[in-house]
């Protein structure tokens, strides 16, 4: 990862073991140990078990040090719901995370 001029983002892709449904906008917060953390916004996934979260940046750097865990999910008065439609709070569905990525796109 580089600082530069030209726009970076942030994609995040958080695989559960069920599908998940999506209302309203939830975030994921990506700590970052070297500079400043990156709230990335869902854009994708509702119905699947695969949900993408995006945010674009220019303060990545080539040490930077990216973390995340369910503590970092944020539902903005949205929900996040399992396949038995039970809603479900930020612990809950974490539990349930089989991989966690992040990509930076230039």
């Amino acid at each position: 990862h580089t600082a530069g001029g030209s726009s970076q983002r942030v994609s995040v892709t958080i695989t559960w073991d069920e599908a998940i449904t999506v209302t309203g906008n939830p975030t994921v917060v990506i700590a970052n140990d070297v500079s400043a953390d990156h709230t990335c916004a869902y854009v994708s996934g509702s119905g699947t078990n695969r949900l993408t979260f995006q945010v674009a940046s220019q303060t990545l750097l080539a040490d930077d040090v990216m973390t995340i865990g369910g503590a970092n999910i944020g539902l903005a008065g949205g929900t996040l719901q399992d396949q038995g439609a039970t809603p479900a709070d930020a612990s809950l569905v974490m539990s349930g995370v089989t991989a966690v990525t992040h990509t930076v796109v230039a």
